[in-house]
């Protein structure tokens, strides 16, 4: 697995930790465990952190297909991409332009501090989640 997902209970936050090389089937399945954790769970905030990514070999039709979907994190939540690497912000972009008529607003940030700032965290702490 190319990805962890980790829980901030103070400040209710999903963090999905991407890493190594990101394909289509990759980020999907990542994709369905969110949407397991949120069916468990509840909807929370969420960060996805593509900083230890070292190839990204998503398609567009991928983004295409997630931004088509009914948001995982409703409105009013907290969703932010954090894209340090140019491919990776070129399609967080892209999600984020395909996904406005379905309300997948998110916000853009090259790397995690700049995330933690936006959300408001100091000093998080995350708990590993494990299925």
């Amino acid at each position: 697995m190319s990805f962890k997902l980790t829980y901030e209970r103070r400040h209710h936050i999903l963090l999905v930790s991407f890493e190594g090389v990101v394909t289509d089937e990759i980020l999907l399945e990542g994709y369905q465990h969110v949407r397991r954790w949120f069916g468990v769970n509840g909807r929370c905030g969420n960060i996805s952190d593509f900083t230890a990514v070292t190839d990204f070999k998503v398609t567009g039709r991928s983004i295409r297909y997630l931004a088509s979907n009914t948001p995982l994190v409703p409105g009013g939540l907290l969703r932010i991409i954090v894209a340090p690497r140019d491919d990776v912000y070129g399609m967080a972009r892209m999600f984020e332009m395909q996904g406005s008529d379905m309300g997948n607003r998110v916000d853009i940030v090259r790397n995690l501090s700049d995330a933690y700032a936006l959300a408001g965290l100091v000093n998080p702490d995350f708990e590993a989640i494990t299925d």
